[in-house]
């Protein structure tokens, strides 16, 4: 009896120190991960080729693993995860809390990609091996990196009350007042919350207006526990807040104040893709305080140097050529400001296309389409006034240049009558376009927050191709919806600018378009099966719509496909 009391009482204290080992290792990642790059990568480069247990190891590989991903290396860091799991697989009953870290890092490899749902799935898997295994520090990064998850998924109320459960949670932890990095947490947590809040009052700012000043007392409580306990960690992080608080309440100079301060302390830590970050909204408040030539000057420089391509940042990159117009055309420097406009709608379509338009905010919608508006009134005026000026001109000129300009122009005229895959694929992007724009509904109606959610569900069934089936109908998606054809007729009909039948009409040709465009099997299918795939359920109505729509019949579409096709 003894002896075995002996045994159990010499195997608790094995496990004991394999587990102070593993938090240990764990601790020492993370200490050299936040003061220098290099320094974890070579720990964790000893983990993997040392004599370490296969668990270490495959902390080792995850550990790696995350500096690559930090370093927006993203395909170097999914072989290393791979490996990691390899190695954790060989294992039976691997250590908790290295098995959890493990997780997490995946998760925030995820969260870096922008792959959301997958990320949220990894984080509530970790969490359940945790439950009451695992130190509870890691159990708080395990929410809060939950709660960024939901924040990036736009879903900011759920990020914000996880961030309020982990405040609460750390603060009522027995060894809080002596433990530095429960109080570092803690910190950390303010400035997640603050940034939450800031997120929320951004997503609406008449219906959560209140939520600037929740972000300016989340602030104010991380600076004042930060200078208590005497952690600087979040340094830069609170400045980067100050700024964007100043930001949103168009105190522009006092803005750029702070971002200066805070890219200071992240060129120091070596944060390339922060930095891209913060030059962007310096170079934001140089344009907003009228700072024309300093604005411009960072807008170009990044572009210059693909900073925002390198990072992934398409939106900046977009944005930037939008500045860039706004600059020219308040230096009326037309010529420049019309080639930095085009050079956006550019961009722009490549964010898009990248970002995919069924994650795109009301927010992200209802800029674009006024960013888009205001270039495409710019470059008509543009157009017109080149127009008048060129008329004046030809009133100069002899009668016989012009006889030859109206020669030039039946040419012309002719060469645009005849038919060719150029003038089709314009005539597909616009139909692209119009389908991108009838998204939302006029500036006027964007307060209606019924209208919103309705239409927000609307797009969403656009995934599902439910308009390809027969019974597409207004009364079937009503139900869908959970409400009645009327209303949804209604909200279609005045916020689109369109009716259900045209809104139907346009995703269905387009999704054939599309397939023919993407999928060649497509161009051997007969005009019928066309329509079919497309939803018809009558050859004549399919026709009728796509000509109305493209200006040329289905047959003649193929036929200039078959073309290019030779």
């Amino acid at each position: 009896m003894k002896i075995k009391k002996l045994t159990l009482f010499l195997f608790l204290i094995v496990i004991s120190l394999h587990s102070q080992r593993a938090q240990h290792l764990i601790s020492s990642y993370n200490k050299l991960l936040s003061k220098n790059k290099d320094s974890a990568l070579a720990f964790t480069n000893h983990l993997i080729s040392s004599n370490q247990t296969k668990e270490e190891k495959a902390y080792g590989y995850a550990g790696k693993a995350y500096i690559h991903t930090l370093r927006s290396k993203y395909a170097v860091a999914d072989t290393l995860f791979k490996k990691s799991f390899s190695e954790l697989h060989t294992v039976n009953n691997p250590d908790t809390e290295i098995n959890a870290n493990i997780q997490l890092l995946f998760a925030l490899h995820n969260i870096e990609q922008h792959q959301l749902p997958e990320a949220i799935h990894v984080l509530n898997d970790a969490l359940q091996i945790c439950d009451t295994k695992c130190a509870p520090i890691l159990k708080i990064k395990l929410q809060s990196s939950l709660a960024r998850a939901y924040s990036l998924s736009k879903k900011h109320q759920k990020a914000l009350e996880i961030s309020s459960i982990s405040l609460k949670t750390i603060k009522s932890i027995a060894d809080f007042d002596n433990n530095n990095d429960l109080k570092k947490e803690y910190i950390r947590e303010l400035v997640k919350a603050a940034n939450r809040s800031i997120n929320l009052f951004l997503a609406d700012k008449k219906r959560y207006t209140t939520y600037i000043d929740s972000t300016k007392k989340y602030v104010a409580l991380a600076n004042i526990n930060a200078h208590r306990y005497n952690i600087h960690n979040y340094k830069g992080s609170l400045f980067l807040l100050n700024a964007d608080i100043n930001f949103h309440q168009e105190k522009y100079n006092d803005a750029k104040k702070f971002y200066q301060r805070g890219l200071e302390i992240f060129k120091q830590k070596n944060y390339p893709k922060r930095v891209a970050q913060i030059l962007f909204r310096v170079a934001e408040c140089q344009y907003h305080a009228k700072n024309f030539t300093s604005a411009e000057a960072i807008f170009l420089e990044q572009l210059h140097n693909s900073t925002w391509a390198n990072f992934q940042l398409l939106d900046n990159e977009a944005k930037s050529y939008f500045y860039l117009f706004k600059i020219q055309e308040e230096k009326k420097n037309a010529s420049k400001a019309l080639e930095f406009a085009n050079l956006y709608v550019e961009k722009l379509e490549k964010h898009l296309i990248n970002k995919n338009n069924t994650n795109l905010s009301v927010n992200d919608i209802v800029h674009k389409k006024n960013r888009e508006k205001e270039i495409k009134g710019y470059i008509k005026n543009y157009t017109d006034q080149k127009h008048k000026n060129t008329i004046y001109r030809y009133l100069l000129i002899a009668s016989i240049v012009i006889f030859s300009l109206v020669l030039l122009y039946f040419m012309y005229i002719r060469k645009e009558n005849q038919k060719n895959i150029h003038l089709l694929t314009t005539r597909i992007s616009e139909l692209q376009t119009e389908i991108s724009k009838d998204s939302l509904s006029k500036s006027s109606s964007l307060s209606d927050d019924n209208a919103l959610a309705l239409l927000t569900k609307l797009k969403g069934l656009e995934k599902e191709e439910l308009f390809c089936k027969p019974n597409y109908t207004l009364n079937t998606i009503a139900k869908k919806l959970k409400t009645n054809s009327s209303y949804l007729s209604k909200t279609v009909n005045e916020n689109l600018g369109i009716t259900f039948a045209e809104y139907t009409n346009k995703l269905k040709i387009n999704s054939i378009v599309s397939k023919l465009e993407h999928q060649k099997n497509y161009r051997n299918y007969t005009i019928n099966a066309l329509a079919q795939e497309a939803g018809y359920k009558s050859t004549n109505s399919f026709n009728s719509n796509f000509k109305k729509l493209l200006k040329v019949t289905p047959s003649q579409y193929l036929k200039e496909l078959k073309k290019e096709d030779l």
